[in-house]
Protein backbone atom coordinates (compact mmCIF):
# COMPACT_ATOMS: atom_id res chain seq x y z
CA UNK A 1 0.00 0.00 0.00
CA UNK A 2 1.21 3.51 -0.78
CA UNK A 3 0.48 6.56 0.82
CA UNK A 4 -0.65 9.66 -0.54
CA UNK A 5 -1.33 13.04 0.69
CA UNK A 6 -4.59 14.30 0.16
CA UNK A 7 -5.68 18.34 -0.38
CA UNK A 8 -8.77 19.61 0.57
CA UNK A 9 -10.33 23.06 0.52
CA UNK A 10 -12.14 25.00 3.46
CA UNK A 11 -13.23 28.94 3.43
CA UNK A 12 -11.10 31.55 4.34
CA UNK A 13 -12.40 33.12 7.16
CA UNK A 14 -12.60 36.77 8.34
CA UNK A 15 -9.12 38.00 9.84
CA UNK A 16 -7.02 35.76 7.25
CA UNK A 17 -8.52 37.57 4.38
CA UNK A 18 -8.24 40.55 6.25
CA UNK A 19 -4.30 40.07 6.15
CA UNK A 20 -3.99 39.59 2.68
CA UNK A 21 -6.32 42.64 1.89
CA UNK A 22 -3.34 44.76 3.82
CA UNK A 23 -0.38 43.17 1.80
CA UNK A 24 -1.96 43.64 -1.54
CA UNK A 25 -2.63 46.76 -0.55
CA UNK A 26 1.11 47.68 0.33
CA UNK A 27 1.99 45.91 -3.16
CA UNK A 28 -0.78 48.30 -4.97
CA UNK A 29 0.05 51.37 -3.31
CA UNK A 30 3.71 50.19 -4.49
CA UNK A 31 3.14 49.90 -8.43
CA UNK A 32 0.79 52.46 -8.51
CA UNK A 33 2.95 55.14 -7.20
CA UNK A 34 5.56 53.93 -9.76
CA UNK A 35 2.89 54.11 -12.83
CA UNK A 36 2.27 57.63 -11.63
CA UNK A 37 5.19 58.55 -11.25
CA UNK A 38 6.27 57.47 -14.69
CA UNK A 39 3.24 58.79 -15.98
CA UNK A 40 3.94 62.08 -14.15
CA UNK A 41 4.42 64.36 -17.62
CA UNK A 42 1.34 62.92 -18.91
CA UNK A 43 -0.48 64.13 -15.82
CA UNK A 44 1.04 67.79 -15.00
CA UNK A 45 2.99 68.75 -13.06
CA UNK A 46 0.53 70.95 -10.73
CA UNK A 47 -2.63 70.44 -8.69
CA UNK A 48 -4.24 73.23 -7.05
CA UNK A 49 -6.31 72.04 -4.19
CA UNK A 50 -8.35 74.94 -2.14
CA UNK A 51 -10.08 74.46 1.20
CA UNK A 52 -13.16 76.35 2.11
CA UNK A 53 -13.85 77.40 5.61
CA UNK A 54 -17.69 78.06 6.67
CA UNK A 55 -16.49 81.71 7.90
CA UNK A 56 -14.98 81.89 4.26
CA UNK A 57 -11.53 81.54 4.44
CA UNK A 58 -9.60 78.97 2.59
CA UNK A 59 -6.04 77.31 2.53
CA UNK A 60 -4.66 76.77 -1.05
CA UNK A 61 -1.95 74.17 -2.11
CA UNK A 62 -0.16 73.93 -5.04
CA UNK A 63 1.66 70.55 -5.74
CA UNK A 64 4.25 70.04 -8.14
CA UNK A 65 6.26 67.15 -9.71
CA UNK A 66 5.53 63.76 -8.01
CA UNK A 67 2.76 65.50 -5.18
CA UNK A 68 5.63 67.78 -3.71
CA UNK A 69 4.42 71.01 -2.27
CA UNK A 70 5.39 74.07 -3.67
CA UNK A 71 2.90 76.38 -1.99
CA UNK A 72 0.40 77.23 0.87
CA UNK A 73 -1.74 79.35 2.13
CA UNK A 74 -4.05 78.99 5.35
CA UNK A 75 -6.52 81.45 6.72
CA UNK A 76 -8.33 79.26 8.98
CA UNK A 77 -9.90 76.06 9.48
CA UNK A 78 -10.91 73.51 6.59
CA UNK A 79 -13.98 71.68 5.79
CA UNK A 80 -14.11 71.22 2.23
CA UNK A 81 -11.79 70.43 -0.76
CA UNK A 82 -12.27 70.93 -4.53
CA UNK A 83 -9.49 68.60 -5.92
CA UNK A 84 -7.68 69.02 -8.97
CA UNK A 85 -6.89 66.85 -12.48
CA UNK A 86 -3.72 65.91 -10.83
CA UNK A 87 -5.70 64.29 -7.88
CA UNK A 88 -8.34 62.73 -10.32
CA UNK A 89 -5.95 61.66 -12.37
CA UNK A 90 -3.75 59.85 -9.84
CA UNK A 91 -6.93 58.31 -8.32
CA UNK A 92 -7.84 56.91 -11.50
CA UNK A 93 -4.06 55.36 -12.23
CA UNK A 94 -4.65 53.86 -8.92
CA UNK A 95 -8.48 52.52 -9.16
CA UNK A 96 -6.43 50.89 -12.40
CA UNK A 97 -3.45 49.37 -11.62
CA UNK A 98 -5.52 47.68 -8.21
CA UNK A 99 -8.46 46.10 -10.76
CA UNK A 100 -5.58 45.02 -13.14
CA UNK A 101 -3.60 43.24 -10.15
CA UNK A 102 -6.67 41.74 -8.70
CA UNK A 103 -8.72 40.54 -11.81
CA UNK A 104 -5.31 39.77 -13.62
CA UNK A 105 -3.88 37.68 -10.76
CA UNK A 106 -7.16 35.87 -9.59
CA UNK A 107 -8.26 34.82 -13.41
CA UNK A 108 -4.52 33.48 -13.46
CA UNK A 109 -3.01 29.63 -12.92
CA UNK A 110 -2.37 31.45 -9.46
CA UNK A 111 -6.07 31.83 -8.57
CA UNK A 112 -5.09 34.57 -6.25
CA UNK A 113 -3.40 38.40 -5.29
CA UNK A 114 0.25 37.69 -3.92
CA UNK A 115 -1.44 38.71 -0.23
CA UNK A 116 -3.93 35.73 -0.82
CA UNK A 117 -1.35 33.21 -2.22
CA UNK A 118 1.02 34.26 0.95
CA UNK A 119 -1.69 32.94 3.08
CA UNK A 120 -2.71 29.95 1.19
CA UNK A 121 -5.99 30.94 -0.32
CA UNK A 122 -7.15 31.20 -3.25
CA UNK A 123 -10.53 32.81 -5.22
CA UNK A 124 -12.66 29.93 -7.10
CA UNK A 125 -16.41 29.88 -8.60
CA UNK A 126 -18.93 28.19 -6.86
CA UNK A 127 -18.18 24.95 -8.41
CA UNK A 128 -14.23 25.13 -7.27
CA UNK A 129 -13.24 26.10 -10.78
CA UNK A 130 -10.63 28.85 -11.74
CA UNK A 131 -12.74 31.86 -13.01
CA UNK A 132 -12.29 33.62 -15.78
CA UNK A 133 -10.91 37.38 -16.14
CA UNK A 134 -14.42 38.82 -17.27
CA UNK A 135 -15.72 37.46 -13.52
CA UNK A 136 -12.66 38.49 -11.48
CA UNK A 137 -13.39 41.79 -12.67
CA UNK A 138 -16.99 41.60 -11.87
CA UNK A 139 -15.78 40.44 -8.48
CA UNK A 140 -13.22 43.43 -8.32
CA UNK A 141 -16.32 46.07 -8.87
CA UNK A 142 -18.71 44.56 -6.33
CA UNK A 143 -16.17 44.44 -3.86
CA UNK A 144 -16.25 48.46 -4.45
CA UNK A 145 -19.97 48.08 -3.84
CA UNK A 146 -19.18 46.32 -0.59
CA UNK A 147 -16.55 49.37 0.54
CA UNK A 148 -19.54 51.88 -0.10
CA UNK A 149 -21.23 49.98 1.65
CA UNK A 150 -19.20 50.75 4.67
CA UNK A 151 -17.69 47.42 4.96
CA UNK A 152 -20.61 45.88 5.52
CA UNK A 153 -20.13 43.76 2.29
CA UNK A 154 -16.84 42.83 3.80
CA UNK A 155 -18.00 41.95 7.12
CA UNK A 156 -20.28 39.92 5.73
CA UNK A 157 -17.39 37.11 5.81
CA UNK A 158 -17.65 36.68 9.37
CA UNK A 159 -21.45 35.18 9.54
CA UNK A 160 -22.13 33.68 6.24
CA UNK A 161 -22.18 30.04 6.18
CA UNK A 162 -19.68 30.08 2.91
CA UNK A 163 -17.32 32.89 4.29
CA UNK A 164 -18.54 34.85 0.90
CA UNK A 165 -18.48 38.75 1.22
CA UNK A 166 -21.10 41.03 -0.60
CA UNK A 167 -18.70 40.86 -3.75
CA UNK A 168 -18.07 37.14 -3.98
CA UNK A 169 -21.95 36.45 -3.70
CA UNK A 170 -22.74 39.13 -6.83
CA UNK A 171 -20.13 37.42 -8.81
CA UNK A 172 -20.75 33.75 -7.68
CA UNK A 173 -17.17 33.22 -6.28
CA UNK A 174 -15.47 31.64 -3.23
CA UNK A 175 -12.20 32.43 -0.97
CA UNK A 176 -11.06 28.94 -0.06
CA UNK A 177 -7.79 27.67 1.66
CA UNK A 178 -5.72 24.82 1.25
CA UNK A 179 -5.84 22.25 4.30
CA UNK A 180 -3.45 19.29 3.89
CA UNK A 181 -5.38 16.19 5.18
CA UNK A 182 -3.45 13.17 7.32
CA UNK A 183 -1.78 10.69 4.73
CA UNK A 184 -4.40 7.93 3.26
CA UNK A 185 -3.22 4.71 2.52
CA UNK A 186 -4.59 3.70 -0.71
CA UNK A 187 -3.91 0.14 -2.23
CA UNK A 188 -1.30 0.07 -5.55
CA UNK A 189 -3.07 -1.07 -8.84
CA UNK A 190 -3.14 -5.15 -9.54
CA UNK A 191 -1.85 -6.51 -12.56
CA UNK A 192 -3.79 -5.20 -16.10
CA UNK A 193 -5.74 -7.56 -17.45
CA UNK A 194 -4.26 -9.58 -20.71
Amino acid sequence: MAEVERTIYDYAGFWRRVLAFLIDGIVVAFVAQGVIGILEPLIGGTDHVMFMNFDGGTRTMEYGPVGVLKHYSNNGPKFEANFGFRSWASFAIFLAVSWLYEAGLQSSKLQATLGKLALGMRVVDTKGRRIGFAQATGRFFASLLSWLLGCIGYLMVAWSAHKQALHDRMAGTLVVRRVSAPSVELPLPGPLPE
